[in-house]
């Protein structure tokens, strides 16, 4: 996120615009093929993005929704991770058994 904007009680949220749309119309759309050096780019970004989220904020963020639709891509291909509508803050009690299941099936 850009930039958060506050007017008249109302909230909106300036974000930087994605030139190459998301990951998943780059791979329903046989025209967009990529080189190997481009595909594995794309993938280091978002498993760094990943980390980053996992790791490095203070407390871990859980995305629960990652898909190819949810990976958009800037004019340089450099992919950028969206829709944490469903994601979810985990502190140190991060388990890894759950009953609830959230997300795309």
């Amino acid at each position: 996120m850009e930039e958060q904007c506050l007017r008249r009680r109302c909230i909106g949220h300036c974000f930087e615009f994605m030139h190459n749309g998301s990951l998943q119309k780059h791979l329903s759309d046989e025209s967009c093929g990529h080189d190997w050096n481009t595909r594995y780019r794309i993938i280091k970004g978002i498993c760094e993005g990943l980390r980053y989220i996992h790791e490095d904020l203070e407390e871990s963020l859980l995305h629960l929704d990652l898909k190819p639709d949810n990976i958009l891509l800037d004019e340089d291909m450099v992919p950028k991770i969206a829709d944490f509508g469903l994601s979810r803050i985990f502190g140190d009690q991060l388990t890894m058994a759950t009953q609830n299941s959230f997300g795309t099936l």
